[in-house]
């Protein structure tokens, strides 16, 4: 049962997960801000999450010796908060280059307006 469920998550979950960290530690430079922080965090949680199985071994904690199977469900609901502060981090990270990069386009269709317009002045044509 351990072994299929392991190779089911590594056929799904670890390439998704080291896609994760490879987008993080890619963004390590150029900002961070608060995106980047949400990243981080939901990325280390769906690490520890996925170690979750060999931790429990180790310190000898089993879900099953409490009696109550819904602590089960815990690292699953735990991960899905790890997902989804990835997710809103990546959103806010998108929104922000979205706009830094809306700006710099207006930025360069000004420049190009005011160098028409002084090569206007310099010749002495009229405007049109």
């Amino acid at each position: 049962m351990f072994g299929s469920a392991l190779s089911l998550y590594s056929l799904f979950g670890l390439p998704i997960l080291i896609a994760q960290w490879i987008g993080v530690l890619g963004l390590r430079h150029s900002s961070r801000g608060v995106p980047w922080l949400m990243m981080v965090t939901g990325v280390s949680i769906n690490t520890l999450m996925a170690l979750w199985p060999f931790v429990s071994i180790f310190i000898g904690y089993s879900m099953y010796s409490s009696g109550n199977l819904g602590w089960i469900y815990v690292p699953a609901m735990v991960s899905m908060l790890g997902s989804t502060l990835f997710a809103v981090g990546f959103a806010m990270h998108g929104l922000r280059s979205a706009r830094a990069t809306e700006r710099q386009t207006e930025l360069e269709q000004l420049v190009a307006a005011m160098a028409e317009e002084m090569d206007q002045l310099r010749h002495g044509s009229p405007r049109t």
